[in-house]
């Protein structure tokens, strides 16, 4: 009789993708693969501390003793059948008990990583929550959520985990057989067509599509898709079904406007992204002064249809109340989200403020124009447009004039927590008024962001990444939300992932120069500084000659043989400003000054930042340019002063 033998492991399942197909098509192909696969496999996992349990047919059972073990096992056998000729193969893995004797093996563990093989990818490797546990702190072992699994005769549902190592098949997503679907049913609301004889109206059918998802984000069980990325299909003629993938929507919102003299047709249809069928239509002929009964009606009619296509959703009484009394003030309010839509240069900023100042005049109880207003101000100290002290104070003014006329306003309290945060440095205080904004609209893609920038800077650095992963969810083609996740990839090391999440936002902007410059630090951090400059002569060479102008340059200067530039550059700054040629940023000092290894006068300067509540001082701890600084005492004293844990 033989031993049966019972011990914790971490167990692999793999299989050939398509090998029945295979066999049916080339039997010898189809055995050249499986004998290929058979011999890699009993080279590199007898090597990695596993054992051969089970073969069978093109399948294979093995443990290890970790599931580290198993996982870089897995890793470097997809790698080496990746080479010519590939071949397809998938691997689950799983840690659990495990009970098997000569002939036999069985256990939840084995049932598990059976499954989780099952919904693999040929070429990916899949693992589950508790071997991603054992694995989530290594940094060459990055992964992603595929997402929450019922498996058949497993008492639990099961979070699979695809590993993103370069060279990888990583799916974009999985429809699997018992995959769990979301708690809230996604939707998104695409920019209604302007159908008025007049193509100035565009703000109007804008405003219109924006207000109604804003109202949808109030309904319990649906999550709406933030306006970035919805409204970036505007003008493509693209198929509903492949918009519905690419926002992970389960049904869209489309319709159009026409604005004639006092009167508004608006045009409303609801659209399963399943197969691009309608479940409702409706037109709605309106006078002007009825606007937002128009935008309450539509918004609960879509409401009411979800509620009855899914039990999840429930639709309130009553959605949108009325901004404002004066219609005049409300155009004036639209316009100006219309123009911030568009990548607003530092004109445009300025222009927006003396508008919403005209439309506060008309009206001053319009609450949502005084936060938009706050939130300009906030925008306009940040960089420098007016000067910071005299910006924070007219934020504060009227993001709590805002907050007096509508404390349930959100983006009031968003308003609030960026005064503070940029001019008080009261964290706690920050914390308190981003919470309330996401307690009044959890869906609030720009408060999930925020909130995790201020978990980073009081030192809570695995939440904060949470919440920047959740503000790209709720946003996912918005380039500003997935370069700030990029961003806080890089702050915790996790380089891989930074740099895949770049190259998604240049996918969808490849001309974002944030980006660019954020990913070209990207390889200073990782102190691959001819990468960083290789990466600079890319984007030289495909015309953005505007980065041999940043401060960047100086430290691949520095790091890469030629350290004299750097020192040229410190010395242009410094001429140009006693000539009267430009003003002296004390940050762009500091940095310099960083960059050329004297770090007295970068803090000095730093300390001028802070004396003059220049933005960008907030983010000294987590600046790649600053990283020389991080063990001089002045600059810890500064990042106390600041309040920076």
């Amino acid at each position: 009789m033989s031993e049966v033998k019972r011990e914790l492991a971490a167990i692999m399942f793999t299989d050939i993708a398509g090998y029945t197909a295979m066999m049916q098509e080339n039997e010898t192909e189809a055995i050249n693969q499986r004998n290929r696969q058979r011999l890699v496999l009993d080279d590199f996992i007898p090597g990695h501390k596993g054992n051969i349990l089970q073969t069978f047919g093109d399948g294979t059972l093995a443990v290890f003793p970790s599931a580290m073990d198993a996982v870089n096992c897995a890793v470097k056998i997809q790698f080496e059948l990746q080479r010519e000729p590939v071949c397809p193969l998938r691997i689950g893995i799983h840690s659990g008990d495990i009970t098997y004797s000569e002939k036999d093996v069985y256990g939840d563990g084995v049932n598990v990583a059976s499954r989780i093989e099952s919904v693999s990818t040929a070429g990916g490797v899949f693992v589950s929550d508790k071997v991603f546990d054992e694995i989530k702190n290594q940094p060459s072992l990055p992964a992603v959520s595929m997402g929450m699994f019922e498996f058949k005769n497993v008492s639990r549902p099961v979070e699979v985990f695809a590993l993103t190592c370069s060279g990888l098949k990583v799916p974009e997503s999985i429809d699997a057989e018992g995959k769990l679907k979301s708690k809230l049913e996604v939707i998104a609301v695409l920019p209604f067509a302007n159908m008025s004889s007049d193509p100035d109206n565009e703000y109007f059918s804008d405003g219109i599509s924006e207000e109604i998802l804003n109202a949808l984000t109030k309904v319990e069980g649906l999550q709406v898709v933030a306006r970035t990325s919805s409204f970036s299909f505007k003008g493509k003629n693209e198929d509903m079904r492949d918009i519905g993938k690419k926002l992970g929507a389960s049904s869209l919102i489309e319709g159009s406007v026409r604005k004639a003299g006092n009167k508004v047709r608006i045009t409303a249809q609801l659209i399963n992204t399943a197969d691009g069928t309608h479940y409702w239509s409706e037109v709605y002929d309106r006078s002007l002064e009825d606007i937002f009964a128009i935008q309450d009606e539509i918004s609960l009619d879509i409401a009411h249809k979800l509620e009855k296509q899914f039990s999840s959703v429930h639709a309130p009484t009553h959605l949108v109340t009325s901004a404002t009394t004066n219609l005049e003030a409300y155009e004036i309010y639209l316009k100006c989200i219309y123009k911030l839509s568009f990548a607003p240069t530092p004109e445009l900023q300025l222009e927006v403020i003396n508008e919403l100042e005209k439309a506060i005049a008309l009206d001053s109880n319009f609450s949502k124009a005084y936060a938009l207003l706050a939130d300009t101000y906030v925008t306009t100290g940040v960089w420098g447009l007016v000067k910071p002290i005299v910006a924070y104070s007219k934020a504060k003014e009227y993001s709590l004039k805002a907050l007096s006329l509508n404390e349930n306003l959100p983006e009031a309290h968003l308003a609030y927590a960026d005064y503070i945060k940029y001019n008080e440095w009261d964290w706690d205080a920050v914390g308190n008024s981003i919470s309330k904004a996401l307690q009044l609209n959890p869906g609030y893609a720009d408060a999930h962001s925020a909130y995790g920038n201020y978990l980073r800077s009081v030192g809570k650095y695995e939440n904060a990444l949470k919440y920047a992963e959740k503000a790209s969810a709720l946003d996912p083609l918005s380039v500003n939300l997935l370069n700030n996740l990029a961003n806080n990839y890089v702050f915790t090391r996790e380089f891989d992932k930074a740099e895949r999440t770049y190259r998604e936002a240049l996918k969808i902007n490849p001309a974002s120069r944030p980006t660019q410059y954020e990913f070209a630090y990207m390889y200073c951090a990782k102190g691959e500084y001819q990468k960083a400059m290789d990466y600079v002569e890319e984007i030289i060479n495909s015309g953005g000659k505007w980065i041999e102008r940043k401060h960047l340059m100086a430290l691949i200067y520095k790091n890469t043989g030629r350290p004299e530039k750097a020192k040229e550059m410190l010395d242009s700054y410094l001429t140009k400003v006693r000539r009267g040629e430009t003003e002296a940023d004390p940050w762009d000092l500091a940095t310099l000054y960083t960059f050329n290894d004297d770090h007295a006068n970068a803090v000095r300067y730093l300390n001028i930042a802070a004396d003059e509540k220049i933005g960008a001082v907030v983010l000294i701890k987590f600046a790649v340019s600053l990283l020389g600084l991080h063990n001089d005492k002045g600059f810890k004293d500064l990042c106390t002063r600041i309040g920076l844990k």
